[in-house]
């Protein structure tokens, strides 16, 4: 049966949309096919709901995240056209993972937010709705959340000033600075608390995959009890 007829025929299932992205022969460095491993049980039986889509985004962009690191890896400053293709799509593929994550924790777990709240992980109303769930992860994630705004501000800055993301500094490609505020002591009118420093692409790539592979891993294991009971519904 052709491929396009085995999409339409047959009963979409959750696993259709997973599958593909655990049983890979070669992943990329940097890419873990059992970060989801805590919700791939129920998610083999489950029909496919906008759950299963969530939490497919979340995974799919952590692997295309892992892909384009390698891809900076393998390239050099002269090759512009290729480091900025990828540069830009790896932060924004980390963004689209986190972003997908905590769409996918307040599906899961029922969240009730406002309909103009987008859920985030470092929202305050929605790190509280995580305490009642997993206090722990709760935590964890509070400790994160530097990191988590750092990420996000650099989605930004790869969308709005790509040409500024990323220069060659002895025949590496090393990201751009950027500064960020700090959410815990924030005051108005503060516009630079801290700031990230210029990293070779390589070094940070790997902090970005690695903080993102465990917060994945986090988020998944509080949400997953929750996915039995929303099958009873």
């Amino acid at each position: 049966m052709a491929l396009s007829e085995r999409f339409f025929q047959q009963k979409p299932l959750a696993w259709d949309l997973l599958a593909p992205l655990v049983e890979l022969t070669d992943p990329p460095g940097g890419y873990d096919p059992d970060v989801g491993s805590s919700i791939y049980e129920f998610y083999r039986e489950a029909d496919r709901d906008s759950g299963a889509e969530k939490a497919s985004s979340a995974l799919v962009s952590y692997l295309h995240a892992a892909y384009s690191a390698g891809r900076i890896e393998s390239l050099s400053p002269e090759e512009r056209l290729e480091v900025s293709y990828f540069a830009t799509g790896f932060f924004l593929h980390v963004a689209n993972s986190l972003d997908s994550l905590a769409l996918w924790m307040a599906d899961a777990c029922k969240f009730m937010q406002s309909s103009r709240a987008r859920p985030s992980l470092t929202a305050d109303d929605f790190l509280a709705r995580v305490a009642l769930i997993d206090a722990a992860a709760q935590v964890r994630l509070r400790s994160e959340r530097a990191w988590l705004e750092e990420a996000q501000a650099y989605a930004w800055f790869a969308r709005s000033k790509n040409s500024l993301l990323w220069t060659g500094e002895s025949g590496a490609v090393v990201i751009s600075s950027t500064t960020i505020r700090g959410s815990e002591a924030a005051q108005l009118g503060d516009v630079s608390i801290r700031s990230s420093n210029p990293t070779p692409a390589t070094e940070l790539c790997k902090n970005y995959l690695t903080r993102l592979r465990t917060i994945l891993g986090l988020v998944f294991e509080a949400g997953a009890p929750k996915l039995v009971g929303k099958s009873s519904d």
